[in-house]
């Protein structure tokens, strides 16, 4: 029975989304049309990494990464050294993806804000890359690194919410992020 009892409570866990953050669509922006005409219309993901999705989207980044012929040898080499050394650490790592219909290379294309309340920035490495998944989706992903782990314990009065922004292609996404 208390094996039962543990398994509901996981499953409860996992459905209620036990990440330790709360994470709310702010606003965006959007010109729809312009986005239809240039990339087919997108789907666009933002959310907390745990250990897996993190392990999955490093190999992914790096397949991306050596199948780009847009990068120079120095860059791509600079970017795959940071995705090889790359360490997962909870509440540190955030994922946005923009998937899309028609081939388009994003390159330095998209803006990307990370900041708390007070405006000081947080971001303390990008990695990204844009390229084709087997199944025909376009996808540009970023996976951002907070220079410190967004826990209610490790902001002061007036931080939160933290702040993720990302411009392109004329449209601007904006996320609240709630450590609870």
């Amino acid at each position: 029975m208390k094996k039962v009892l543990a398994a509901v409570s996981l499953a409860m866990c996992l459905i209620a989304g036990c990440s330790g953050m709360q994470i709310r669509e702010a606003g965006s922006v959007a010109d729809e049309e312009y986005l239809k005409d240039t990339i087919g219309g997108a789907a666009v993901i933002f959310k907390s990494m745990d250990e897996s999705l993190f392990n999955y989207n490093i190999m992914v980044l790096k397949n991306l990464l050596k199948n780009n012929s847009k990068i120079r040898p120095a860059e791509r080499e600079t970017r795959m050294k940071n995705l090889e050394t790359a360490k997962y650490a909870p509440d540190t790592y955030f994922y946005f993806e923009i998937r899309h219909i028609k081939p388009y290379n994003f390159g330095n294309g998209v803006t990307i804000t990370f900041i708390d309340s007070a405006g000081k920035t947080l971001i303390d490495e990008l990695m990204y890359d844009s390229g084709m998944y087997g199944d025909g989706i376009n996808s540009y992903i970023c996976i951002v690194k907070s220079k410190k782990a967004v826990t209610r314990n490790n902001f002061k009065e007036g931080e939160l919410p933290v702040i993720f922004t990302a411009e392109f292609l004329k449209q601007k996404k904006q996320y609240f992020i709630f450590p609870e």
